[in-house]
């Protein structure tokens, strides 16, 4: 197995638990949130007043940070190719002999 392929696996095992951890804590919000939610009251607040809601402004953040990590993904990628414009990514080049 390549580095890269290990470093790739590790991040997939890493990200598994990372989510693993996070449904517990959604569990668990779910849990406690639903029974209180239930009993307190809307109080009536002109729409003008209203804040976003926090799920839309999730929404709008993450939709910025994706946006901003493909234009840093491109970025690299040109950079990168500017460095290596023939592609030699991999191939050594011949030493010349005295």
């Amino acid at each position: 197995m390549t580095l890269l392929k290990r470093l790739e696996s590790a991040g997939d095992q890493v990200i598994a638990a990372i989510r693993f951890a996070q449904d517990l804590i959604v569990e668990l919000a779910q849990a406690v949130v639903s029974p209180v939610a239930r009993r307190v009251p809307e109080l009536p607040v002109p729409d003008a007043l209203r804040p976003p809601r926090p799920r839309a402004v999730a929404e709008v953040a993450f939709g910025l940070a994706e946006r901003l990590a493909q234009s840093q993904k491109e970025f690299t990628l040109r950079l990168l190719e500017a460095f290596d414009p023939n592609g030699n990514r991999t191939k050594s080049r011949p030493v010349k002999a005295a």
